[in-house]
C-alpha cells in the first residue's frame, strides 16, 4: 500500500487548530461532568462512546481495513499509550495538583518533542521552529502563571503524574508518525481508539464504575467528549500529523489553554484580563512561526519517501 498524499497545508493547519479548539473547550465540559462522575468514569464512557460510533461509521462506509501484522504492535502501543496511559496519568495527576500546574506541564509537550527530534534527528529542527516552540511555551507559562494560585494544593506526585501524561503524548505522536503515512486515517483512528478503550475498561472496573445519570446535560457533555473530542479530534490530529510533522503539530497543543480560557469565559463566567490576552497572543505568534516553513518541508519529505514502507 502506497502512502497517501498529505493534506494541503491550509487544511492541515485548520485540522490542528480545530483539534486544539475541541480539546480546549473540553476543560469546561469536563468540569461540568465532575459534579456527577469521577475522572476515570468520564474517560471510560467517553472512549466507549467514541469506539462504538467509529466502528459503526467504519462498517457503514466500508472504510475499516486490517493492519499488517508487522505494524500491529505499533498500533497497539499507540492506542494504549495515547489513550489509556495518557488519561490515567492526567486524570489522576489533576486530582493531586492544581489545574494551572497541570496545564503548564502539559504545555511542555512541544518542548519534549523538540528535544526528541534533536536527539534522534527524526525531523529537521530549524532556528525558526525552535523559536516558535519556545515563544508559544513562554506564552502558556505567562498565561498560567498570571492566573495561578500559590495555595491551590499543588503536589510533587501530582505534577510527576501529569508530566507522565505529557511524555505519553509525545510517545503517542512519535509511534504514529510512520503509521499515518501507511494507512487510511479513519482505519487508524478506529483501531487505536478501540484498543485504548479496551485497555481503559479494566482500570475503570478496578476503580469502580457507575453509569452516568440520564440527564440531558450529562449526556450532551459525554457526547461532546466522545464524538467531538475523541472520535473527530483524534482523526483531525492524524491529518495534521501526516502533513505537518510531529514538531509542528505538537506545537498546536499550546493553543489548547487559549481555547480553554475562552471556554471558561463563555461557559463558566470567568473574566478576560490583559494578562490572558497577552499570553494568548504570544502563543499564537509562536505557532505561526513554527508553521511558516513546515508544510513545504513536510510535503517534500513525504514525496521523497513515497516508496518507503515503515517498519
Amino acid at each position: 500500500m502506497r502512502p497517501q498524499s498529505p493534506a494541503k497545508p491550509y487544511l492541515a493547519v485548520l485540522a490542528s487548530t480545530s483539534t486544539s479548539l475541541f480539546w480546549g473547550l473540553s476543560y469546561a465540559v469536563t468540569k461540568g461532568l465532575l459534579d456527577s462522575m469521577t475522572p476515570i468514569e468520564i474517560a471510560v464512557f467517553r472512549f466507549v462512546l467514541a469506539s462504538v460510533v467509529l466502528v459503526i461509521a467504519s462498517l457503514f462506509t466500508g472504510s475499516l481495513k486490517p493492519i499488517k501484522r508487522a505494524h500491529l504492535p505499533r498500533a497497539i502501543a499507540a492506542g494504549v499509550i495515547g489513550i489509556s496511559i495518557y488519561f490515567l496519568f492526567e486524570n489522576n495527576g489533576l486530582k493531586l495538583t492544581s489545574a494551572s500546574a497541570g496545564s503548564l506541564i502539559i504545555a511542555t509537550i512541544p518542548i519534549l518533542n523538540l528535544i526528541v527530534s534533536w536527539l534522534t534527528r527524526a525531523e529537521r529542527v530549524t532556528v525558526l521552529n525552535t523559536a516558535g516552540v519556545l515563544l508559544s511555551f513562554s506564552g502558556v507559562y505567562f498565561l498560567v502563571r498570571m492566573s495561578s494560585n500559590p495555595s491551590d494544593g499543588s503536589s510533587l506526585v501530582g505534577n510527576l503524574l501529569v508530566l507522565g501524561a505529557a511524555v505519553s503524548w509525545v510517545a503517542y505522536t512519535r509511534i504514529n508518525a510512520p503509521l499515518v503515512k501507511e494507512y487510511d486515517l479513519s482505519t487508524l483512528n478506529t483501531i487505536e481508539t478501540c484498543i485504548g478503550t479496551a485497555a481503559l475498561i479494566p482500570a475503570g472496573l478496578v476503580a469502580g464504575l457507575s453509569f452516568p445519570q440520564l440527564e440531558v446535560f450529562t449526556l450532551l457533555r459525554l457526547a461532546y467528549l466522545g464524538l467531538i473530542c475523541s472520535a473527530a479530534a483524534y482523526f483531525l490530529y492524524f491529518v495534521a500529523l501526516r502533513a505537518l510533522g510531529s514538531v509542528t503539530v505538537t506545537c498546536f497543543v499550546n493553543l489548547v489553554p487559549v481555547f480553554g480560557v475562552l471556554g471558561a469565559i463563555a461557559f463558566l463566567g470567568e473574566r478576560l484580563t490583559a494578562d490572558k490576552l497577552l499570553g494568548g497572543l504570544m502563543i499564537l505568534v509562536g505557532v505561526a512561526l513554527v508553521t511558516i516553513q513546515a508544510p513545504k518541508d513536510r510535503r517534500a519529505e513525504l514525496q521523497s519517501r513515497s516508496d518507503t514502507v515503515p517498519a
